[in-house]
């Protein structure tokens, strides 16, 4: 893992990380201890490819963790999309508290589940596997 710092005068701090999937569920598994005590999280998806932009507001780890392990670019937007729509109305709703309410009763009924394989499918298009895919981040840590 890979980690460097620019300097800001403000409070606020820009870390660039870069990392392989290992590296990154590590720093989520480090960040799970203090990521409910954050005032606001978001994910910024960007690709060069599609050049667009996905935010995904009030992004949880277990969130991350599914966007980032997509085999390509076309399903990682996907998810993140379907994120930001369902965080989006999440949030917005006067009750938010019922989805923890369902999670806590039930199960976690609002996450939204890959499909399952019996095999590990390879795209012979050239797709890096999961371990040797380096994923950038910047995380910005403001006071």
């Amino acid at each position: 893992m890979q980690i460097s710092s620019v300097p800001h005068k403000s409070p606020t701090r820009v870390y660039f990380i870069s990392c392989s999937k290992e590296g990154l569920d590590r720093l989520l598994a480090d960040l799970d201890n203090i990521w409910d005590k954050l005032d606001s999280t978001r994910l910024i998806v960007d690709t060069e490819v599609f050049r667009e932009q996905i935010v995904v507001d009030a992004v949880t780890i277990e969130q991350i963790v599914e966007i980032a392990g997509q085999q390509n670019s076309v399903r990682l937007l996907e998810v993140a999309k379907d994120y930001a729509v369902f965080n989006s109305t999440a949030e917005s709703l006067p009750g938010r508290d019922i989805f923890s309410a369902i999670d806590d009763r039930m199960g976690n009924l609002t996450a939204i589940h890959k499909p399952f394989y019996t095999e590990k499918i390879i795209e012979k298009s050239g797709i890096q596997e999961e371990s040797e895919k380096t994923i950038q981040l910047t995380i910005i840590v403001s006071r």
